[in-house]
């Protein structure tokens, strides 16, 4: 919470192919509010290198419009 924002931090675990990763990240692209995403972590899946697992954590960030 600042003077005129509210942040949400959401972390996430997601797991997928790097076109699934891809179609993730446009979809925050096109969110009506300003999303941030610090990715924590990126690593394959054991066994498969086709699978990548990521830690992020997504932050929305909203304007305050009085209390």
């Amino acid at each position: 919470k600042s003077d005129i924002y509210y942040t949400l931090p959401i972390s996430l675990s997601l797991r997928g192919n790097y076109d699934a990763f891809g179609k993730f990240s446009t979809t925050l692209a096109a969110m009506q509010r300003i999303v941030n995403q610090d990715v924590k972590s990126i690593s394959t899946t054991k066994g498969d290198t086709d699978e990548l697992s990521i830690s992020t954590t997504v932050y929305i960030y909203r304007y305050r419009e009085g209390d």
